[in-house]
């Protein structure tokens, strides 16, 4: 049964995908790509090797994981205002000092996140995938902010003053995101989860989560490369991988998997095709078997992931001891 906030939600998303367009485009439909992005090194692979599930290898069916797309906790005000006064920019973002009716940026987009069970940081990566905003020193002038994520926009130059505002922008985002992923729960969304759909550069992805299916209704271009759901990926994992290296991100959620049934139609190599409970278990334990999931042994000083046997992850380097991830056995297998 639909609750009446669900309702309101949903009602509200189609107000926006209205003025979202080409978010509903039907997939025979052809449209320019999308071309050009502010910021040149959104485009270069982001290297962190403390990944592990959706966000370690670039995958078109599995984007994010629904854990990590619903993680409304995974980032506080806080944590989200340092990373815009220290941007992974090297500078600091004029957001830092954005303020909405009265309030902190940052505390507008936690606070529209959380309303709607999202990661805060989806929020964020967008603004940055769709103008840049993040990476921005300086405060562009003209629609760029009031109109950041192109909510009531029918096209570059004329958008609806009703839409006006970070705070409707991200409402718009917001509302649409959630709307998208409820939908593929439900089974009546236009992208869904394990059905195989073109995307609007001719590519068939099956999405493995409903988080990936929500993005792609959202945006529906694989680009690798150079924009689309691959440029959101790299970018989430250029916010997520800063605050990871200042402990300031939970990192329980980004390491959960995907979709047990790892099949996709063509994708690309999914983190998922990797062995690491097969690597974990290369050094036997004292009995001479397998070490038990998250344990240590044989991982002293490595810098990838050691999977704890229920979708989160955790380290054996020297770096996890200020992170507070280390492995429970760090300390007695690795001598820290």
């Amino acid at each position: 049964m639909t609750t009446m906030p669900e309702a309101k939600t949903a009602a509200r998303a189609l107000t926006w995908l209205l003025a979202l367009a080409p978010v509903a485009c039907d997939e025979t439909e052809t449209l320019d790509e999308p071309v050009g992005h502010d910021e040149p090194s959104d485009l270069e692979p982001y290297d962190n090797q403390k990944f592990d599930g959706p966000l370690q290898a670039f995958d078109r069916d599995a984007i994010v994981d629904d854990a990590l797309f619903e993680n409304d906790g995974a980032a506080t005000v806080a944590a989200i205002q340092d990373l815009l006064e220290v941007s992974p920019y090297g500078k600091r973002s004029f957001l830092a000092d954005e303020l909405v009716d009265g309030r902190r940026f940052s505390e507008v987009l936690v606070e529209v996140a959380t309303e709607h069970h999202l990661n805060p940081v989806l929020l964020l990566t967008r603004l940055q995938v769709e103008k840049s905003l993040v990476s921005k020193s300086v405060r562009p002038s003209g629609n760029a902010v009031d109109f950041a994520l192109g909510c009531g926009c029918s096209d570059g130059n004329h958008c609806n003053t009703a839409f006006r505002g970070l705070d409707r922008q991200l409402t718009c985002a917001a509302d649409v995101l959630r709307a998208s992923f409820d939908a593929s729960v439900a089974g009546s969304g236009t992208w869904l989860q394990g059905k195989a759909r073109k995307t609007l550069d001719k590519i068939t992805v099956r999405p493995r989560s409903h988080g990936t299916a929500a993005l792609y209704a959202y945006t529906p271009w694989v680009l690798q490369g150079k924009g689309g759901n691959w440029l959101v990926w790299n970018v989430n994992r250029k916010f997520i991988g800063a605050m990871i290296d200042r402990g300031t991100w939970d990192v329980g959620p980004m390491a959960a998997d995907t979709e047990a049934d790892g099949d996709s139609d063509g994708g690309s190599a999914s983190a998922g095709d990797t062995d690491t409970e097969g690597a974990s278990g290369s050094s036997g334990g004292s009995d001479g078997g397998a070490p038990e999931p998250g344990s240590c042994v044989g991982h002293c000083g490595d810098d990838s992931a050691v999977p704890l046997g229920d979708g989160h992850a955790c380290f054996c380097d020297d770096a996890c001891v200020g992170q507070g991830d280390c492995c429970d056995d760090f300390a007695l297998a690795c001598g820290g």
